[in-house]
């Protein structure tokens, strides 16, 4: 027997409504502004992403737009992230650290992050002034990248108070911020080229000189990664996503035993190549984070365990005939998410981490986007890609933020008005 159907819900009183639009427009408002304070906290404030991501979520965060952006997503992808904060909590009980606290904290940073991306995706009338406000941000961080560049820090050693001589020290702290810029800027120049295609042009030109000015390698790297891509995704859009979840996964899965057996310092030492001191500690600081990671297999040493096992203070000796002295073989984390998640994390980790790079993939594919949006998208994610293996510890708080906030924004760049259904 058939249940009778619910009466239908009375329709909101015009006060209500009023209220309810009121909110609305004070929660857009208030998401604006912290957004424009974007252009000032990338270029001068990287660690402020932090701030950035859990204002954005608190002021955004509506229960409605969170759900239909988990039901929306990829099951993989959720089923991922959902593996991996949980796993992460556990592993931290016995991790040598015994820091279950810090690794609710870091997975917490999803919450705000998830909040922003659902907002974004499914509030209502926010889509053209919101894509205005990032691209108002990033024209400002551009400014300040390029000045900061070519003045050799001067805004960021006067707001310290510092000397010429921390030029080089300041341009680092600088180059942190172009990172998440330099993911940003397909996004931002594709939707600049739709309103002009000459102002698009110059936009990308004037971003990647700010990028190379500055000395972050792996925002370089991931420029130029995300040109081919944007290239290869425009041509054979199926057939270049489905080579990007392989290869992803493929390095995924065999990333100890690359790093340990075949791409190591002996090999190139075999064949006398002398590699620049940073890229050989670089190398000597996977072997031995890939070393460890085989030994703890398969359920990994727990969350930020690398930290425990830097404090050993073990050394590369294999450098000290070349460099005259042995550096240390794991500075507070392997300088790769990949490393560090096998080594922390072990199997399900990985496969997690595999998982949510499958399903943010798939998601772009399935995604509603005109050709140049998804080439667009497709190189945003692939320029987070070189930072993600080269640089950062996997659990810092300000590139967990950047990497949301780059997810979000980016869907606000790109999302088209009439993709707003809700």
């Amino acid at each position: 027997m058939l249940a009778p159907h619910a009466a239908p819900r009375p329709l909101p009183s015009p006060p209500m409504t009023a209220a309810i639009e009121r909110i609305a427009g004070l929660r857009f408002w208030g998401a604006v502004m912290i957004v424009g304070a974007m252009g000032l906290v990338l270029p001068l404030a990287a660690n402020g992403t932090v701030a950035l991501l859990l204002v954005l979520g608190l002021i955004t965060l509506t229960i409605h737009c969170t759900r239909k952006a988990i039901a929306a997503a990829p099951l993989e992808l959720v089923l991922g992230i959902a593996v991996l904060s949980a796993w992460t909590v556990l592993s931290a009980f016995w991790s040598p650290l015994g820091d279950p606290g810090k690794a609710l904290r870091t997975v917490g940073l999803f919450v705000p992050g998830l909040a922003l991306v659902g907002w974004i995706l499914f509030a209502q009338n926010i889509s053209e002034r919101f894509r205005r406000a990032v691209l108002l941000a990033m024209a400002l961080a551009l400014f300040v990248f390029l000045f900061e560049g070519v003045s050799g820090a001067g805004l960021t050693r006067l707001v310290r108070g510092d000397d010429p001589a921390s030029a080089a020290t300041n341009l680092e702290r600088v180059g942190r911020g172009v990172v998440l810029f330099a993911v940003l800027l397909w996004p931002a120049s594709v939707a600049l080229a739709g309103r002009h295609r000459l102002i698009g042009v110059a936009f990308f030109v004037a971003a990647a000189a700010a990028v190379a000015l500055l000395p972050m390698n792996a925002a370089l790297v991931g420029l130029l990664l995300g040109a081919i891509t944007f290239l290869a995704v425009r041509v054979a859009p199926r057939t270049a996503l489905s080579a990007l979840v392989i290869a992803f996964a493929l390095y995924a899965a065999f990333a100890p035993w690359l790093s340990r057996d075949v791409v190591n310092l002996q090999m190139f030492q075999s064949r006398q190549v002398v590699l620049p001191t940073p890229w050989a500690h670089r190398i000597g600081i996977w072997t031995f984070a890939a070393e460890q990671a085989t030994n703890v297999a398969p359920l990994g040493a727990g969350f930020d365990a690398a930290r425990a096992i830097g404090a050993r203070e073990d050394v590369i000796e294999a450098l000290r005939p070349q460099f005259g002295y042995a550096p240390a073989a794991l500075p507070l984390h392997p300088h790769n998410a990949l490393l560090q998640i096998w080594l922390e994390l072990g199997v399900v980790g990985v496969i997690a981490i595999i998982l949510i790079f499958a399903g943010l993939v798939r998601a772009l594919w399935r995604w509603r986007l005109p050709p140049w949006h998804r080439a667009a998208a497709a190189a945003a994610v692939v320029a987070a890609l070189p930072p993600f293996v080269l640089n950062f510890g996997v659990w810092q708080a300000w590139w967990i933020a950047s990497l949301w906030i780059g997810v979000a924004l980016t869907a606000g760049l790109l999302r088209a008005d009439d993709d707003n259904d809700a």
